[in-house]
């Protein structure tokens, strides 16, 4: 899996979250991904996870702000 591929996973798996929750969670990875560098992408990969658990994650913390 490459960077695209995680994030247009990562992006389908949240599309039932609110928009703006799912446009701030995606800035945030790929912002990642733009920081650690083109080099790096296997390694942030490998320390994200699958994107499955990735957007569990990020719905239990949203679940967890309301």
């Amino acid at each position: 899996m490459n960077r695209i591929e995680f994030m247009e996973t990562l992006s389908r798996l949240l599309l039932d979250i609110p928009e703006e929750d799912r446009i701030d969670a995606l800035k945030y990875y790929n912002d990642y991904f733009d920081e650690a560098g083109e080099e790096n992408e296997e390694q942030v990969i490998r320390e994200f996870g699958a994107p499955e658990e990735v957007a569990e994650n990020i719905k239990a913390d949203l679940k967890g702000k309301t």
